[in-house]
């Protein structure tokens, strides 16, 4: 028995994982349960070897999970940073540090981390820092990462294009931003439904959604008419398939301001009433300037 165990430990090292993935899962397995006893197994081992599968679908779902368990872990709120930072301050570092661009009120450049890893944002709380748009298209945020967004009082631009998990459960938690959400794009979310877009009643101050490539959608135009029937002061663009590139163009972008139902002002985004202006228009088309 210890010379099998003498054995097992040889041919399991490090070395040969990548040609033998069987032995670097027999061999995390015995050592989890019986650390660096490999002299003398006790006598149940060889049931334990007996009963572990080296099914290829078993153990690839099982790294699926582990790593899902992992992303959620990540993206869990973290008092500390909130405390440390402040609430737009944290939000927006949650947001960059997963390859997701903010941009600050009185600020005209999105904020997004660089090539080396760096991003330009404070590591303390900064007093009239205020957070006004995020960018998280792209990410792979989670409902648990919505927990990071507290106490965002002038967030007025929200982009979670083409999120794979971004979802119905995660589109009824934006409720929180009723009063100063202006601006939201769902579009190119797989896992999106009828019933997530149902909840964007709840946002009131809503000016303008974009919910184009919505594959779990049935009937998008239908939907768009019936938001805009429940909201007439917001613009739903995407719905139809010649509308789905409404942002990507200036002469869509002058339609979508000459819109009767969208009060089109000038005033600063720092001034206390939420209005849509030609900055919060142009925040989708500054991001392109910026390189991002």
């Amino acid at each position: 028995m210890a010379t099998l165990g003498k054995c097992l430990s040889l041919c399991c090292r490090p070395g040969l994982f990548r040609i033998m993935p069987t032995c670097s899962v027999l061999y995390r397995t015995m050592f989890n349960k019986y650390g660096e006893k490999w002299e003398g197994f006790p006598s149940d081992w060889l049931s334990t070897l007996h009963n572990l599968t080296f099914d290829k679908g078993f153990w690839i779902k099982k790294l699926e999970n582990r790593m899902w368990k992992e992303k959620v872990k990540d993206q869990e709120f973290r008092p500390q940073r909130l405390e440390t930072l402040g609430p737009d301050l944290a939000t927006a570092t949650f947001i960059v540090a997963r390859n997701g661009a903010v941009k600050f009120v009185g600020q005209d450049r999105w904020i997004r981390i660089d090539k080396d890893g760096k991003y330009a944002l404070p590591n303390r709380k900064v007093e009239g820092l205020y957070l006004e748009a995020v960018d998280a298209s792209g990410t792979e945020i989670l409902y648990t990462g919505l927990s990071n967004f507290v106490d965002l009082h002038h967030l007025r631009y929200l982009n979670f294009s083409n999120c794979k998990f971004f979802d119905d459960w995660c589109l009824s938690y934006l409720h929180i931003f009723e009063t100063t959400l202006e601006f939201l794009d769902v579009s190119g979310c797989p896992e999106v439904t009828e019933r997530g877009l149902a909840t964007i009643h709840k946002l009131s101050n809503l000016k303008c959604l974009r919910m184009a490539n919505l594959p779990k959608v049935q009937n998008p135009e239908f939907v768009a008419l019936l938001l805009e029937d429940i909201m007439p002061q917001c613009t739903i663009l995407g719905a139809c398939p010649d509308t789905e590139k409404i942002l990507d163009s200036k002469q869509d972008e002058n339609k979508l301001q000459h819109d009767t139902r969208i009060d089109i002002k000038t005033k600063s985004l720092s001034e206390s009433q939420p209005v849509i202006s030609q900055r919060i228009l142009g925040i989708a088309h500054s991001r392109g300037k910026d390189g991002l």
